[in-house]
């Protein structure tokens, strides 16, 4: 079955379009900037970014979000009775617990992410407030990494650090109508799965479609088990979506930027996700027919993919599609991280798009 056959789809194109036309880089603008006002290290979601999620849906014509679903720490956003298909961005950032002491200004840091930074970085350290239920900022510094050393360390600045604290990497965002700087993953497909859930919404039909914000996506890059820890207690809670679309940054060079959003076969050199035969080709037929007809740009990614919620979804089902957007230095590799507002847009169309062929997939 051609789970992205359109030409099954009652709908009124006109509509439909018109529903897109939401989809601006001022409305992306703001999406973006509310959310990186907060910072959502692993394991805060729901009483973080979740809280800012649920703030933009309730701009969005009143739609309700669950901001930790079934008690998976996850945020969930349903637009129909049932779930055939459903879309996982995650929403935690990058993050570093306190390990050792080094010094009166220095500690040593465990990073619960993918440590890639080649260069120092600025850092905030976060302190859970349960007056307020809310992550404050205590102190600040430097993460410095160095080729004699296994492990990352913080140089404090400002303030003091205690073990339970939280550090992440901090760079303001930098948004304007074509690029856009900062930390960026996985704020940017949060962002575009929200601008189309604003498109699908617009439409007035309900779908067979949900929408996840997990929490621990990111983890230690030891093996499959340390990733996707929030995603797995989500999927026991769910009935098997007939597709699993994992909308997150896929890592390029400089040049490949502003070229549209893009979707690849396989992650982690296929230790993570691998998409289906049928389901590629037909993606692909569907990006390279329907979706370029229509002004929307998403390409084969033939580079490397990392691996993210796609590890549990694979588990979970065979169908499984790898959806993103193009990122340069996404963990501060070797500069900040960069992204472009035709892709980030493009994107959210061919997200908003493929939630529509869910009408579609008949059992």
């Amino acid at each position: 079955m051609n789970l992205f056959d359109v030409t099954r789809l009652n709908l009124d194109h006109s509509r439909v379009h018109d529903a897109f036309d939401y989809m601006t880089p001022a409305q992306m603008q703001h999406i973006l900037t509310r959310l990186a006002s907060v910072s959502a290290p692993s394991q805060t979601v729901a009483y973080t970014r979740a809280t800012i999620i649920r703030e933009l849906v309730g701009e969005i014509l009143g739609t309700s979000i669950s901001t930790d679903y079934q008690g998976t720490g996850n945020a969930a956003i349903l637009l129909g009775d049932s779930v055939r298909f459903a879309f996982f961005a995650h929403a935690d950032e990058a993050s570093y617990l306190v390990n050792a002491q080094l010094s009166k200004d220095a500690w040593e840091l465990l990073p619960f992410c993918s440590h890639r930074a080649q260069a120092n970085v600025e850092a905030r350290v976060l302190r859970y407030n349960n007056l307020y239920d809310r992550l404050d900022i205590v102190a600040e510094g430097i993460i410095e990494t160095s080729s004699q050393h296994s492990l990352p360390w913080l140089r404090v600045v400002s303030g003091e650090v205690v073990t339970g604290d939280r550090i992440v990497m901090y760079y303001p965002l930098t948004v304007s109508e074509t690029s856009i700087s900062g930390v960026l993953d996985n704020l940017v497909g949060v962002a575009a799965c929200l601008a189309a859930i604003n498109g699908l919404i617009r439409i007035g039909i309900k779908l067979p479609v949900g929408f996840f914000f997990t929490d621990e996506e990111a983890g230690p890059p030891d093996s499959n088990a340390t990733f996707a820890r929030g995603t797995r207690r989500l999927l026991h809670r769910i009935e098997s979506p007939h597709l699993c679309v994992v909308v997150d940054a896929h890592e390029i060079e400089a040049g490949q930027l502003g070229k549209g959003a893009l979707f690849a076969e396989k992650s982690s050199l296929a230790r993570g996700a691998v998409v289906p035969p049928h389901i590629f080709q037909l993606f692909r037929q569907f990006a390279s027919s329907f979706l370029s007809a229509n002004k929307i740009h998403v390409s084969e990614n033939h580079g490397y993919v990392s691996r993210s919620d796609c590890v549990a979804c694979f588990e979970f089902s065979p169908n499984v599609l790898l959806l993103g957007y193009p990122m340069k230095d996404s963990l501060f590799d070797k500069n900040a991280p960069q992204a472009m507002m035709t892709d980030i847009i493009a994107l959210a169309k061919a997200i908003a798009w493929t939630a529509l062929c869910s009408l579609a997939d008949d059992d």
